[in-house]
């Protein structure tokens, strides 16, 4: 979700969208020098993967960005390279969303509508692989270990303990997934 894939910064909302929706392009770039600080590393792709030269491989992916986010375009260019190298990829921009809009859905009804198309996208991309490795005659068990059976519990349980009825909703989104059990 709105995800940081070019430390340098360089794509075009990072300049269009740099203040005045949240999260700042100033912000943006004080996170980057925390987490890399010397600067001419931070075009490496094993700090910015847009720029890996071949992303084959990697695992399914959702990738959500937001319309009104400095990390936008970077976003949005992941997937467009996801999408080109064959990685299973769904890929979404939020009208009207700003960075960190799956925390705003208690206040935001939009905010709530748009993290409610998440989950099943997640959900969707999960058993649609899953289902693929095993019509390969992947067995259902290394299927487990490969896709990381606990880590949906998990994630889900961030966004569950709330009484407002989403974690049902969630657990209806992940209600098919066969490496999911209806307890989890």
């Amino acid at each position: 979700m709105y995800p940081n894939t070019d430390l340098t910064h360089s794509y075009p909302s990072t300049q269009t969208k740099a203040t005045g929706w949240g999260l700042t392009t100033d912000d943006a770039e004080w996170g980057a020098e925390q987490w890399v600080p010397d600067p001419s590393r931070r075009a490496e792709p094993e700090v910015s993967p847009v720029f890996a030269a071949d992303l084959g491989g990697l695992p399914p992916t959702v990738v959500v960005t937001a319309e009104h986010d400095p990390l936008r375009d970077e976003g949005d260019a992941y997937a467009a390279r996801l999408a080109a190298a064959d990685v299973p990829a769904r890929h979404r921009c939020e009208a009207g969303m700003v960075h960190g809009f799956l925390t705003l859905d208690t206040i935001s009804p939009a905010a709530a509508a748009a993290g409610d198309r998440v989950f099943p996208d997640v959900a969707d991309l999960r058993h649609s692989y899953a289902t693929e490795l095993v019509s390969r005659g992947v067995p259902v068990n290394d299927v487990q270990a490969v896709m990381g059976h606990e880590k949906p519990s998990t994630t889900l349980n961030l966004y569950t303990h709330r009484s407002d009825g989403r974690d049902q909703r969630i657990r209806e989104a992940f209600a098919d997934d066969p490496l999911t059990s209806s307890d989890d």
